[in-house]
């Protein structure tokens, strides 16, 4: 196990992607982790869902505008 950490955290996406790049060798497994790359990974994931979360809210607020309109 290598640790490092990075001097500028304006550098962090840039740095996680550099890692993620590295070819390893098979068999080898590399896994990224501390806070820089759980924030990126947090960030992906959320805009990955968007769409989802987005189309979410827009059904429950169709289902609960019908529901109200039908109790009237």
């Amino acid at each position: 196990m290598l640790s490092a950490g990075i001097q500028d955290r304006s550098l962090n996406e840039q740095v996680v992607e550099q890692l993620r790049a590295i070819s390893v060798p098979e068999g080898v497994e590399v896994q990224i982790g501390g806070t820089p790359a759980m924030e990126i990974e947090s960030i992906e994931a959320l805009f990955e869902k968007l769409p989802w979360m987005a189309l979410d809210i827009v059904l429950a607020t169709f289902i609960t505008s019908w529901h109200w309109y039908l109790v009237r």
